[in-house]
């Protein structure tokens, strides 16, 4: 049988050293008066919340097709293509 879990009971929420590492950053950011310097960092972290999503969408498909195979759902109710193995 699946268990379905809440989300509220997932740890969603940045670790210490997320919090710390987002402390860091935005007081460089708060002090940086140099427009290319702020620009460059802009693209920094868009490409690293970019990577991260990506990383993110990909670890939730292979879970899903992973639970497909686990509980032999029949082909015409897939909402996801099976993985060539």
């Amino acid at each position: 049988m699946i268990k379905i879990i809440p989300l509220s009971e997932l740890e969603l929420e940045p670790t210490l050293e997320d919090k710390f590492w987002e402390a860091r950053v935005w007081k460089e950011l708060e002090t940086c008066n140099d427009p290319a310097v702020l620009r460059e960092a802009v693209k920094a972290l868009l490409e690293l919340c970019t990577k991260r999503q990506g990383i993110i969408k990909g670890l939730v498909k292979f879970q899903l097709l992973e639970l497909g195979r686990a509980i032999q759902i029949p082909e015409e109710n897939k909402i996801l293509p099976q993985a060539e193995e």
